[in-house]
């Protein structure tokens, strides 16, 4: 009895740990189509402010944090003439291959794949925009050896146009009862969106903005040219944009470096109306690189404003910039200070109307004597109140710093063209204004109210 009960009970064991195994082997399975389904990264990402716990299954509705990121979004030039004459099966393998290469590449830059939409990625990196930068290098250096094995197999190679942003945004769990799902959001993700479509309007394939160059390590080990301002949806004050020509080929990218400050002095001049010393820069740029298609650009530009009067332009130049009340803080001496930098940028613009070299000297002087007196107190209050993103806050702040000091030193010096130093001085401020005094400084503000708040309770 004993011998056949063991039997019996061996027997059952063995189909119990058979089942478990199968159960183990299933939940496995279901575990690695869920993190193919879902960012699992980005839903951690989400949920980790809550007790520390950094439990997958712990992220519920509503949970959210904020963190600064860069955003991606990528898109396939001409996807639908591609495909037009594919059948559905061909167009669906075509768009798998080229979606798991990206998302190789995304993943190998620290990147997360948000979601895939249509023929576009969007895609965040959490950790630098320097690893957003080098991703996007990355991508478009790999496509072309993608189109080698298109070109191969009778297949028109494809281009793609990739827009960087770097801002505050808001991850967070959205949804309802029966289906939720991690997102991002914020002015920051509509800005990518916004530098992506500005790839095709300046043909060429990466765009990134102002905050993702400023967030950069060191932006020399790029190869990056001040493009535009341009007006964006969404947004009242117009942008600074710039192009990544890393990925151009070897000659054309040395040539590009080597008219560098030529066409960036023939942009301020274009912005200021000097259209004549414009053409002329504009020009010689094509002649050291006649394959320069954003001077062409520009050269055409010019040439409208010749047969038409047209300017396509921002008008930044000769507008004063309002105090309005999305600008305040409601913090009295920091607004204050902020309506201070606001009267000495239109002092600034009044001085480029008159040439003024001397009134714009001592405004540049003025900012730079602000900012050593407003930097450090900021500085101190993020370190005491443990301010999550203090760390992008002060180099954004150590950025700015020597921006302002190199303009300071060339406006001294009387050696640079003054409009040219005008433009950068103003774009310089603007930009300042808009994205660091009236967001990052509003958000650190922010977050000391609710901290006292808290406190409070």
């Amino acid at each position: 009895m004993d011998a056949a009960f063991s039997q019996q009970f061996a027997c059952h064991l063995a189909g119990e740990c058979a089942a478990v195994g199968k159960l183990s082997s299933a939940l496995s399975q279901a575990s690695a189509v869920y993190g193919k389904l879902i960012p699992v990264r980005l839903m951690e990402i989400c949920g980790s402010e809550k007790d520390g716990d950094h439990d997958i299954l712990s992220v519920e509705l509503g949970d959210h944090t904020e963190k600064q990121m860069t955003v991606m979004f990528s898109d396939i030039r001409n996807f639908t003439s591609l495909t037009e004459g594919m059948t559905t099966r061909q167009s669906l393998r075509f768009i798998n291959s080229y979606f798991g290469q990206m998302d190789s590449v995304i993943a190998h830059s620290n990147g997360i794949v948000d979601k895939f939409i249509g023929d576009g990625i969007m895609a965040l990196f959490p950790s630098s925009a320097d690893d957003a930068l080098r991703g996007a290098i990355d991508m478009i250096m790999h496509v072309r050896h993608y189109n080698e094995g298109r070109v191969r197999a009778n297949y028109d190679p494809i281009q793609i146009g990739i827009g960087l942003n770097t801002g505050i945004v808001m991850v967070c769990i959205v949804g309802g009862e029966h289906r939720m799902s991690s997102t991002v959001i914020g002015d920051a993700v509509n800005l990518a969106s916004r530098l992506e479509e500005a790839t095709k309007m300046y043909h060429t394939p990466i765009v990134i903005s102002q905050s993702t160059l400023n967030d950069l390590a060191d932006n020399d080990q790029y190869c990056v040219r001040f493009l535009d301002r341009i007006k964006v949806k969404g947004r009242t004050q117009p942008v600074s944009i710039y192009e990544v020509f890393d990925c151009d080929d070897h000659v054309l990218r040395r040539s590009k470096i080597t008219t560098i400050s030529m066409f960036e002095k023939a942009v301020s001049f274009y912005h200021m109306r000097n259209i004549e010393d414009a053409h002329v820069l504009f020009s010689e740029c094509l002649e050291i690189t006649p394959e320069d298609e954003q001077a062409r650009i520009y050269l055409r530009r010019c040439e409208d404003y010749h047969a038409s009067g047209i300017h396509h332009g921002t008008g930044e130049m000769t507008v004063k910039l309002e105090w309005k009340p999305r600008h305040s803080s409601g913090i009295e001496d920091l607004d204050v200070a902020s309506r201070e930098v606001v009267n000495k940028l239109n002092e600034l613009t009044l001085s480029v109307a008159n040439g003024d070299r001397g009134s714009m000297l001592r405004i540049l002087k003025f900012l730079r004597w602000h900012c050593d007196g407003v930097f450090p107190i900021e500085e101190s209050l993020m370190k005491e109140h443990r301010y999550p993103l203090a760390e992008h806050h002060v180099h954004a702040h150590r950025r700015f710093a020597v921006e302002l000091e190199s303009l300071t030193a060339q406006m001294e010096e009387k050696e640079s063209e003054f409009s040219y130093l005008a433009f950068r001085g103003k774009m310089l401020i603007l930009d300042w204004f808009e994205s660091h005094m009236s967001g990052s400084d509003h958000h650190f503000i922010r977050f000391l109210k609710e901290e006292v708040n808290q406190v409070c309770l």
